[in-house]
């Protein structure tokens, strides 16, 4: 045996010896030299053959050593490379040995590579001469993954891009989960034997294919000029089904590596279907061709390891050697990729130790440590809470791959796992694949073109309870043509592909979705959902259209509704109700629906916002309760209070039941149903103590204030009414202000009339008329553009329902007036150009030309090259 040892080892440091003196150690760094593109190390090493005397997979087993830029050290396994060019050659045997490497940065980097050779379990490392190579930052375009970064677990319910830092959202194809049956593929073929080891049952065949191989024939037009190919012209239709994919908005795609023994049975990276130890190089070179064009075009790989039919087919479940080799041979040659997710298994049977093995070793070997993934077995009773409960609180998975037989199961189940993950050290990223059951599952366009039971329960189900995304699965459907894994086209469902693009470009434009959290409790119909940033933002799903309650009562500040419609996608539109308040119940109003829309899915997008209040002609009309902000309110403070709002629970509110007729005809008649109290109310008549600083403010600027921005196209002089409901004889005075100035014309606004009624009032108090003379309270607005508005208290227990302004001297408000429009700060423009319009005269269409061009002016100078 020593002898046997020794002979090995000779014979292998001759061969090294032999090398290095004719200079074939030294390494060939090949690929684009840029952060997260693919470098490849390259050397000559021991001649060898995939099913030789001398197996290259257990015999040898090269790594490197990479330094990286800040002295940080990983080790990268490599992989026997046949000759080199095997994807076109179909080589089974060469000298060329590989490494292949996603440098995250740019920058220097030196690698050191060893070959150990294994002999009787003793090995012998072969170091080869060292070597270098520069990095510079990725050029790749937009949709390219590698512009992008890594794709990785950060600790969230959303992966995230490493260079850009924004969360990702997946939306993909699950179907055909046997991709790699294609037969442009070497070593590929339907094996319809039966394999000793596989789980007992009847695994699907595929006879609606023809000899049970992809070939994608609809596609090959979708194959473009430069893209790559094998073999002389072999793999357009696959790269053309990329392409048709990533132009649809899919960014993942869910495919097997082995199916042996189990459905489809064409696919396997060895050599032969149970050899296990063997690895076809050709075909897993054409396998790299596909997955690098998926990246390039913005598919992220999703890789599901093995099926329930044969997860205890290697070394009985086990992490044995055949696992290990099959696991260091998948991430040796594909692990470099950017965007990544490795699946433990479809529809896993193994023990938890056996997962967990499994898991430990893939963070090990793989440095980039991409995101693992587990599906849940639909098998054993409550299969999905019994795979994942369990484990909430171990290290094991980072994403759930659920499987849910009813799409409107899918909403509560991802909600579960999205809220037991808050309060947890590590929430996963909740995402669900394989859905709507073997027999049906997505249904093609012809047999389901409106897709309203997946789209509502299963795409914005999982989305709005803080899902990270979803694949669409064709089921099985006693194989039709259009099945899972017969299907030879991804046209035949091209409407839920563009439904899911409207619906994921919504939550990327329009949402922090990363910040937001699944509040179905907010809103008050049954079947809505609601997903919400408190205070900020909610976006409610409303899968029948049709008016809608929110509970805001907990909620300050003013917020805008926009809708859109998860149908057809298009901009946002305004519904029956723009704007509404906190602090109440509120209606969203209805959708803006055509007739044949009617009863239709809609999505009610609630933003908090700055609320600037338009003046327009002139004339401006503001409902009190619409203020930016409260300051200097510590001793009195202004309430919101509408009849399904109560009383505020403080000294001095007034009580209840001798107010309650009051608050009611108030409410009743007020615009929006609600209206401002300053309160505690502790003065109400000349006999009760008046306390300055308290109770009484003669001096403006002083105590509860409200802020309400404005944006004025006219400067002029405009007359401030204000609506008011005077409950006693010293509730009725309120000072007006204009940007933190307090002119003499604001002061003391008084009401004598109209007690226990709204009434409207432009009065003065004077000395010569203590009830005020008319007309008498103005603000000189100087200079277009961005104002605020200001109310302060004079007495406590005023009550203050709207306000307007009128630049018309002889104008007189209505009963309740129509607010004007109120815009979010964000959209005013910051630098519309200062022109005095004032001596402009209207054209004969009515329009003011300067202003007219001045806007014109503005907007051409501010167009972007897209126009």
């Amino acid at each position: 045996m020593i002898c046997i040892r020794l002979k090995r080892f000779c014979l292998f440091a001759l061969a090294a010896i032999c090398m290095l003196e004719r200079g074939a150690f030294a390494a060939e760094v090949s690929g684009t030299l840029q952060a997260f593109h693919t470098v490849t190390i390259t050397v000559d090493g021991p001649l060898a053959e995939e099913s030789g005397d001398t197996n290259p997979f257990t015999a040898y087993e090269l790594t490197a050593q990479i330094t990286q830029p800040d002295g940080t050290e990983v080790r990268v396994p490599g992989f026997f490379a046949a000759d080199g060019d095997a994807a076109n050659s179909g080589a089974s045997s060469g000298s060329k040995w590989r490494v292949r490497f996603s440098p995250p940065t740019s920058g220097e980097f030196q690698y050191e590579l060893k070959m150990k050779t294994v002999a009787d379990g003793e090995s012998i490392d072969l170091q080869y001469p060292a070597g270098e190579f520069s990095i510079t930052p990725s050029t790749a375009a937009r949709g390219d993954f590698r512009s992008r970064g890594r794709l990785q677990y950060v600790g969230e319910r959303y992966l995230r891009w490493s260079h850009s830092g924004k969360p990702y959202i997946k939306i993909g194809a699950d179907s055909p989960e046997t991709l790699l049956g294609y037969s442009d593929f070497d070593g590929t073929w339907h094996d319809k034997e039966d394999r000793p080891g596989v789980t007992p049952g009847k695994p699907i065949q595929i006879p609606s294919l023809k000899d049970g191989l992809h070939r994608y024939p609809d596609h090959v037009a979708d194959w473009r000029e430069g893209d790559p190919t094998w073999r002389d012209g072999l793999g357009k239709g696959l790269i053309g089904g990329m392409n048709y994919l990533a132009d649809q908005g899919v960014n993942t795609m869910y495919f097997v590596v082995m199916n042996v023994g189990g459905d489809g049975r064409n696919v396997w990276p060895w050599t032969e279907p149970t050899a296990f130890d063997r690895f076809d190089c050709s075909k897993l070179d054409q396998w790299e061709i596909v997955f690098e064009h998926m990246q390039s075009r913005g598919i992220q790989m999703h890789v599901v390891l093995q099926e329930m039919e044969n997860d205890y087919l290697l070394d009985d479940g086990d992490l044995g050697p055949n696992r290990k080799l099959y696991l260091r041979e998948l991430i040796a040659r594909f692990a470099h990729h950017p965007a990544i997710a490795w699946n433990l298994g479809e529809e896993n049977l193994q023990t938890r130790a056996q997962q967990q093995a499994m898991a430990e070793f893939i963070r090990e070997m793989d440095i980039y440590d991409h995101p693992i993934a587990i599906h849940n077995d639909h098998w054993s009773p409550d299969n999905l809470r019994s795979t994942f409960d369990e484990l909430l609180d171990e290290d094991l998975i980072d994403i759930t791959s659920i499987q849910d037989f009813h799409y409107a199961d899918v909403h509560s189940n991802v909600r579960h796992y999205v809220r037991s993950g808050i309060d947890r050290p590590k929430p996963w990223v909740v995402c669900t694949d394989e859905l709507g059951g073997a027999a049906f599952g997505t249904l093609s366009d012809d047999d389901d073109p409106e897709h309203f039971l997946p789209r509502s329960k299963a795409l914005w189900g999982n989305l709005m309870a803080g899902g990270a995304g979803l694949e669409w699965y064709f089921g099985w459907k006693n194989n039709g043509p259009d099945s899972d894994l017969s299907t030879e086209s991804w046209r035949n469902r091209e409407n839920i592909w563009r439904q899911s693009k409207i619906a994921r470009s919504f939550f990327e434009e329009y949402l922090p979705f990363d910040q937001m959290i699944p509040a179905d409790e907010v809103t008050l119909a049954h079947d809505d959902y609601c997903f919400a940033k408190p205070g900020e933002v909610y976006c409610v799903y409303q899968p029948m259209g049709g008016n809608s309650r929110m509970d805001l009562r907990d909620v300050e500040g003013t917020f805008q509704i926009d809708w859109f419609d998860p149908r057809n996608g298009g901009s946002l539109q305004s519904g029956s109700i723009r704007n509404i308040r906190g602090r109440q119940y509120v209606e969203l109003g209805e959708p803006p629906a055509l007739m044949s829309e009617l009863g239709k899915d809609w999505v009610a997008l609630v933003r908090h916002i700055e609320p600037v209040h338009q003046l327009v002609g002139g004339r401006l009309v503001v409902e009190a309760e619409h203020f930016r902000s409260q300051t200097s309110d510590d001793v009195r403070s202004w309430y919101s209070i509408s009849k399904t709002q109560p009383l505020p629970d403080l000294k001095g509110a007034g009580n209840p039941k001798k107010l309650s007729f009051s608050i009611f005809s108030a409410a009743a008649g007020a615009g929006g149903r609600t209206f401002l109290r300053c309160l505690p109310d502790t003065r109400r008549t000349h006999g009760d103590k008046l306390i300055r600083g308290t109770n009484f403010s003669p001096e403006p600027g002083k105590m509860a204030i409200l802020e309400y921005p404005i944006h004025v196209d006219e400067p002029g002089r405009y007359y401030v009414w204000v609506r008011a409901f005077s409950t006693g004889s010293e509730d009725n005075g309120i000072h007006v202000g204009l940007d933190g100035q307090w002119p003499a014309s604001g002061q003391r606004m008084q009401w004598c009339a109209g007690k226990h009624e709204w009434t409207w009032n432009c009065a003065q108090r004077t000395e010569a008329k203590h009830c005020g003379e008319a007309m008498k309270i103005f603000l000189d607005i100087e200079t277009p553009g961005r104002h605020t508005i200001s109310f302060s208290m004079r007495e406590d227990g005023f009550t203050f329902d709207q306000f307007a302004l009128s630049n018309d001297i002889a104008w007189r408000p209505g009963k309740v007036e129509e607010p004007s429009p109120i815009i979010d700060a964000v959209d005013l423009p910051t630098d519309f150009p200062e022109k005095d319009f004032s001596s402009s005269t209207p054209s004969a269409e009515g329009f003011n030309d300067a202003k007219f061009d001045a806007a014109m002016e503005y907007l051409l100078s501010h167009c972007n090259e897209d126009g």
